[in-house]
């Protein structure tokens, strides 16, 4: 029988006690308790949540799993719709009422008391440049961008957002630039390495992650941003678009996308992608938020039409496991 030293080139660390700190795939021997141990992936997995009160998506959303916003976006009722729902981790409630009804934009932001939206369309080629931040409780208009665009993707706190990537017609554009918020003002980032829209973003202002998109064919490119340029990362699972994300660079998560509509969430460690536990129903552009070891999907377009539901997202993480001989 092959020993561990045989398999991997190295001896099983022997200690008095357990290590303060260790990392995914360490193997060790506590000599006090006569116990081996290892380091091991924990499970992630999907609950259902809290509907939302009405069928919609395409809109715009902040926050983490138990302090979120969702706004705006498209329902067969209200294809522009300027209403707001606030998220508690187990229920969703009316928020404030949005000064511009639109669909097709992303959010960046803290929680439900700290967000902000940008762009979208508010007709079938109608691009906007609208800007509104949310505290809590009623939305304010802020400096508009300073170009049109939709179907962006969004990073960042709501003191520090981006919004990069996007579409806007007419004419026709795909983006390639990245907007920052100041606080007063929007400046210019750097260029993401390809243009893309209907792409997912997520992370903070000087480590933030653009994937997936369509070019416009559907993309399944990576690309991290640390403040003033793009750099291309490891590829997502696969080639779409819809696709929506939330939590930092090194432990985020994404899910759903077309064609044809998805199921598929993948979770991202900072340099590569791992599909994880699946979504229950397929869907695409979706409302999000998470801080990447919770977080939740909730509402989107899926077969039969826009979905009311929310699936809550736990990662369990690394777990230690005692080692046992039968």
């Amino acid at each position: 029988m092959a020993t561990y030293y045989d398999i991997f080139g190295q001896k099983v660390q022997y200690i008095s006690s357990d290590p303060p700190a260790v990392a995914e795939g360490q193997v060790w021997y506590n000599s006090t308790t006569n116990v081996a141990k290892f380091q091991g992936l924990g499970t992630a997995s999907f609950a259902s949540g809290g509907n939302l009160s009405t069928g919609r998506g395409v809109g715009g959303s902040f926050g983490i799993e138990t302090s979120a916003v969702a706004a705006g976006g498209f329902s067969p009722a209200a294809p522009n719709t300027t209403s707001s729902e606030e998220y508690n981790g187990s229920s969703w409630s009316s928020g404030g009422t949005m000064n511009s009804g639109r669909r097709s934009f992303r959010g960046a932001g803290d929680s439900e008391t700290a967000g902000r939206v940008m762009g979208g369309l508010t007709g079938p080629t109608s691009y906007s440049t609208s800007h509104e931040e949310y505290d809590g409780s009623a939305w304010s208009n802020e400096t508009a961008l300073p170009a049109a665009r939709g179907i962006n993707s969004a990073a960042g706190t709501s003191a520090a957002s981006l919004t990069f990537g996007g579409y806007s017609n007419p004419p026709a554009t795909i983006f390639n630039s990245t907007l920052e918020w100041t606080g007063s003002a929007w400046t210019t980032g750097g260029n993401l390495n390809t243009a893309r829209y209907s792409g997912a973003g997520f992370g903070g202002p000087t480590s933030a992650v653009m994937t997936t998109g369509q070019e416009p064919a559907a993309s399944n490119k990576t690309e991290e941003y640390d403040g003033s340029a793009w750099t291309a990362g490891n590829v997502y699972p696969s080639s779409l678009e819809g696709v929506c994300a939330f939590g930092p660079q090194t432990n985020g998560v994404a899910a759903g996308g077309q064609s044809p509509y998805q199921t598929l969430a993948a979770v991202y460690d900072g340099t590569s992608w791992t599909a994880t536990a699946s979504l229950s129903t397929a869907r695409q552009q979706t409302f999000k938020g998470g801080n990447g070891s919770t977080g939740f999907f909730a509402g989107g377009e899926g077969s039969g039409g826009y979905k009311n539901s929310t699936e809550d997202f736990t990662n369990a993480g690394p777990t230690t496991k005692t080692i046992t001989t039968s």
